[in-house]
């Protein structure tokens, strides 16, 4: 048990750890993009002008190859050191599966609202998992995954309802995307760390 909650939070923060690589690289090389008027998902998407589409690259694959990869580790740590937090780990479940198919949508330019409705559930799992992740922690770690949970849950019911504060599209986007990436990474290493959950 000890040695799976290890790996398991291991799995967590290296997921998060490509990710943000992945996603910070994709970015670098992609002509006028704008992490305010351009969404995350922008990175992966099939691009078209004047009947002609095409993927941005490297950027494309990049992206989508560390969004499907982050959805996968996130699968591996939730089923290896998760199974004694049904609740967690469900939510978490949800999570790993809606990185995949935020991944695989954009590879294989599916219908936007395909992608759109993948993109959702994966933002709510994800911000569900924060919180729900209270009683795995230490005092201090639960309050903080509970406000990260928090802040990313009310900046998806306002990206929803197209409400972005002046930051933009992409950058009401990331305060989703960029609480829940912390989160993540703390509570992997919590996990690694074995402390309360020993």
């Amino acid at each position: 048990m000890k040695t799976s909650r290890q790996v398991a939070g291991a799995s967590f923060v290296v997921a998060v750890a490509e990710f943000f690589i992945g996603m910070m690289i994709s970015e670098a090389p992609y002509p006028g993009y704008s992490i305010s008027s351009d969404t995350i998902s922008h990175l992966g998407s099939m691009v078209c002008s004047s009947g002609v589409c095409h993927f941005q690259q490297p950027s494309a694959d990049i992206f989508n190859g560390s969004v499907t990869l982050l959805g996968l580790l996130i699968l591996v740590g939730s089923l290896l050191g998760l199974n004694e937090n049904r609740a967690i780990q469900v939510a978490l479940i949800i999570t790993g599966f809606g990185a995949i198919g935020v991944g695989l949508t954009l590879a294989l330019h599916s219908i936007p609202v395909m992608h759109s409705l993948v993109s959702l559930v994966t933002f709510l799992a994800a911000g569900i998992s924060a919180i729900l992740s209270y009683r795995m922690q230490g005092k201090y770690l639960s309050i903080i995954s509970v406000i990260l949970g928090f802040v990313s849950l009310s900046a998806t019911v306002l990206f929803t309802a197209g409400e972005y504060a002046g930051l933009g599209i992409g950058g009401m986007e990331r305060l989703i995307v960029y609480p829940v990436l912390i989160w993540g990474a703390t509570f992997g290493a919590s996990l690694s760390s074995f402390s309360k959950a020993s």
